[in-house]
């Protein structure tokens, strides 16, 4: 009975509520855009390489020759790293000598160096995702002690004023797509109870709960959010497949290259689209409680 009331509040304005999904479809894009835009920011950051930079790999001591090879191998493939090279222990200790000194070096055994394997970063644009990428690659290898990239790898992810922008305006886009969602779903949903007036005054004059009048409402505001969730999903990945980068180098870096949104950020994308038609049938919860006029 209560999925029943449900659809008839729906069809009963057709066009509205086409209009009403349409609208909220339309400005939960709009923020997933936005929020697009953060993500890609704080994941595809490029940094310029323009003094010499290097990336260095520490490898256990005693590894056997062709395992230190097989980690050669995997920096030589990166378009990232050029001239890469292997230092040895000795190697490794005469360079710790002459760079601090014979009295210093004498604290560390020549032994206990281990092999460092070192690779010249490339001048120019270097994608942060990419050096990210190559890193944990590294990381993996279970002769790998531990990856030194230097100041390449410690870009603040959410620093610039470039980024600050974008995330003032994600927040702000946030609180007003909440807003209208809701209003439109509260409005949408005013409409139908009254549409359907007669029979809810005649349900409260029988005994019917406040309750039991109110679901309909929520189940209509359900249904208006997942329908909006799902045109939502559709409509964004067209945008940043089509849309936004064409828009991109407005606001964002030169070189920039597109992904989808994040897990956490489609969840979020439809956590608002629910959450705020949620809202929005609460905000009619007055109009259940006004008692039925007895004629």
């Amino acid at each position: 009975m209560i999925i029943k009331m449900a659809w008839k509040h729906i069809c009963s304005r057709p066009i509205s509520g086409i209009l009403t999904v349409a609208g909220a479809t339309l400005v939960l894009t709009l923020l997933g855009s936005f929020w697009a835009l953060k993500d890609n920011l704080s994941h595809v950051q490029s940094t310029s390489i323009e003094t010499p930079s290097n990336v260095h790999v520490f490898i256990k001591t005693g590894t056997l020759n062709a395992e230190v090879k097989n980690v050669v191998a995997i920096m030589q493939g990166s378009t990232l790293l050029e001239q890469v090279r292997v230092v040895s222990s000795d190697e490794a200790f005469k360079e710790f000598e002459n760079e601090f000194g014979e009295t210093l070096s004498k604290a560390v055994s020549e032994n206990a160096l281990p092999i460092m394997i070192t690779g010249n970063m490339i001048k120019g644009q270097i994608k942060r995702k990419d050096l990210n990428n190559l890193v944990e690659k590294l990381k993996k290898h279970p002769t790998v002690l531990d990856v030194d990239a230097g100041a390449a790898l410690n870009i603040g992810s959410i620093e610039s004023e470039t980024e600050a922008r974008v995330v003032n305006w994600a927040f702000v886009l946030f609180v007003l797509v909440f807003s209208i969602v809701a209003l439109l779903i509260s409005h949408l949903i005013r409409l139908a109870f009254e549409g359907n007036k007669e029979d809810i005054e005649t349900m409260k004059v029988l005994g019917a709960t406040k309750f039991w009048i109110f679901t309909p409402m929520l189940l209509e505001a359900l249904f208006y959010g997942l329908v909006s969730s799902a045109l939502t999903i559709i409509t964004l990945n067209l945008s940043i497949q089509y849309i936004l980068p064409a828009f991109a180098n407005v606001l964002l870096p030169k070189n920039f290259d597109f992904f989808t949104l994040s897990i956490s950020s489609w969840f979020g994308v439809i956590g608002v689209a629910i959450g705020a038609s949620l809202l929005g049938a609460v905000m009619t919860w007055p109009l259940v409680r006004k008692p039925a006029r007895r004629s």
